[in-house]
């Protein structure tokens, strides 16, 4: 039974090897240690991170900083025995708060990764990077196309040209905030299948989220505040998003702007207070049909949500409130389904404008009534319907069950 066991767990081993599996070492860096050839132990530690990067460290291993702040610019490739640092992963061990990396060279990224499944941080132990300011450079870059599964959790990117800015399937960004910087806080290009949760960037120069060439986006509980231009933009390459529990407020530009919203599904989110259209929807492609589902659009400068281009889309219990006009259809949209939508306290006094050229059925929709749901936002009786074909009653007396009562709050 023995000789049986032992031959068993030897055969167990060589699967383990066989199959690739590499479990990596743990690399330690803190301010007090010392650049040396055998640095990189918990009671000898290196000093800079790069060194450890470069000198000490293999494919998969665990590079894990201690608080300070670090002067240099990082760049995750190859080791010096010229090994490819696929897997590598980059953690702090007392968070982005006590851990700061900022590169002062000119044309350089604070990280730069150039390995397929890197991570940078985890939820509690990333970075604060900052000072890429160099037109075209970023806080926290991949720079080598091809690249797969980068995962960047925990991290701050602050005061650089780029925040984040990720390329490859896969890629997932978690708990981070990109702030001050002088472009795009978080960026995604050839990103197809990859995650977006729980992200906030706010203060930027230009898009809060900005995705190109890139389908099948997760984006949830996200926020975009205070940017200079759109809060969330997808251009005109993405498509079959998905979309839920998102906050836009506050931007100089559109809430939320999906330029291909082919097979997109958009629920759960919020546009606030931006000085353009809450939501604007257009579709280049029509593959699969967007769903358009309880979604808020509160005060924002134009339309609530502008539907443009849509074929056969479903908008579905959506409210807008104190937009200058609920909903616009221009006269290339075709929805087919279009119900159960509230839209009150319009500056315009227009709840649905269809200038859609089809015939559009508004029973079902809410566009206040003569006492107005709430004194405060209601400060008209009621939104009217504009523009030619429709057909049906013009508004009910209820509010429909969506997530006007949180507009309420706000």
């Amino acid at each position: 039974m023995a000789t049986r066991t032992i031959i068993n767990s030897i055969a167990l081993l060589a699967a383990i090897a066989g199959s690739g599996i590499v479990h990596g070492a743990t690399v330690r860096v803190d301010k007090w240690g010392e650049d040396t050839p055998d640095c990189g132990s918990k009671p000898s530690p290196c000093a800079s991170i790069q060194y450890a990067i470069t000198q000490r460290s293999g494919p998969n291993d665990r590079v894990l900083v201690g608080p300070g702040y670090y002067e240099e610019n990082v760049v995750i490739h190859q080791n010096a025995g010229g090994q490819d640092l696929e897997g590598l992963k980059l953690e702090s061990t007392n968070g982005m708060h006590a851990t700061v990396i900022r590169t002062t060279l000119v044309n350089t990224h604070g990280i730069d990764i150039r390995q397929s499944r890197v991570r940078i941080g985890k939820r509690g132990k990333g970075f604060t990077v900052g000072g890429a300011d160099s037109a075209g450079y970023g806080a926290i870059v991949v720079t080598v196309a091809g690249t797969e599964k980068i995962r960047v959790e925990g991290n701050r990117a602050i005061l650089s040209f780029w925040g984040i800015y990720l390329s490859g399937e896969r890629v997932q960004a978690r708990y981070n905030v990109a702030e001050l910087n002088d472009n795009v806080g978080i960026g995604c290009e050839h990103c197809d299948d990859g995650i977006f949760r729980d992200n906030l960037a706010r203060d930027n120069g230009s898009d809060g989220y900005e995705i190109a060439n890139s389908d099948r986006l997760v984006f949830q509980r996200n926020v975009s505040a205070y940017n200079s231009s759109a809060g969330f933009l997808l251009d005109n390459n993405s498509e079959f998003a998905r979309l839920k529990d998102n906050v836009s407020e506050f931007n100089d530009d559109n809430g939320f702007t999906l330029l291909d919203a082919d097979g997109s599904n958009s629920q759960g989110n919020v546009a606030l207070l931006n000085h353009n259209y809450g939501f604007d929807f257009d579709q280049v492609d029509t593959f699969q049909a967007p769903v358009i589902r309880h979604n808020l659009a509160v005060f924002n400068d134009f339309s609530g949500f502008f539907l443009d281009d849509l074929v056969a889309a479903r908008v579905d219990s959506n409210t807008a409130v104190s937009n200058d006009i609920g909903f616009t259809l221009t006269p290339t949209t075709d929805v087919e389904t279009f119900r159960r939508n509230n839209s009150f306290a319009s500056g315009a006094g227009c709840g649905i404008e269809n200038n859609s050229g089809t015939t559009l059925r508004p029973d079902g929709h809410y566009y206040g009534d003569p006492t107005g749901l709430d004194p405060v936002l209601d400060l008209d009786d009621h939104d009217g319907v504009c523009g030619g074909s429709l057909v049906g009653d013009d508004f009910r007396a209820k509010v429909n069950p969506t997530r006007t009562r949180v507009a309420e709050k706000l």
